[in-house]
């Protein structure tokens, strides 16, 4: 089978610049203003997030070192919402919510359907119009 297409950049010095990219982060002053993502990582090493993405597939170290990004911008978010008087609490709460999957406990919505169509009514229940 001929290979198609340009060879991989991935090496496993990736794992060991992950790391980096979140000591640079932890620069206090860098730390108000930047939120460790694994995009932002895309960019600081310079690839296509779409490669670190594959990257993250191929590679379970690499994407051991991915949720290390993501597990650091968690604790980010909680701190700077709880903690941090110049953060925007609203905005901390919605990426809790939209990227880690924190809701409210009160407000977990259970999903009553099949197949994303509404369950039948048991009974016959019609309506004549």
């Amino acid at each position: 089978m001929v290979k198609i297409g340009r060879p991989t950049d991935y090496s496993p010095d990736l794992i060991r610049r992950v790391g980096e990219y979140l000591d640079n982060l932890r620069n206090p002053e860098r730390f108000k203003k930047h939120l460790p993502t694994k995009y932002g990582f895309a960019q600081y090493i310079g690839v296509n997030e779409d490669t670190l993405n594959e990257w993250t597939k191929k590679y379970p170290d690499f994407s051991a070192a991915i949720k290390e990004i993501e597990k650091t911008q968690q604790v980010q978010l909680m701190n700077d919402g709880l903690y941090n008087k110049d953060a925007n609490a609203t905005m901390a709460i919605f990426l809790l919510k939209a990227n880690h999957g924190m809701i409210e406990t009160e407000r977990r919505l259970t999903d009553i359907t099949s197949g994303g169509k509404p369950i039948p009514i048991l009974g016959g229940v019609t309506t004549t119009e």
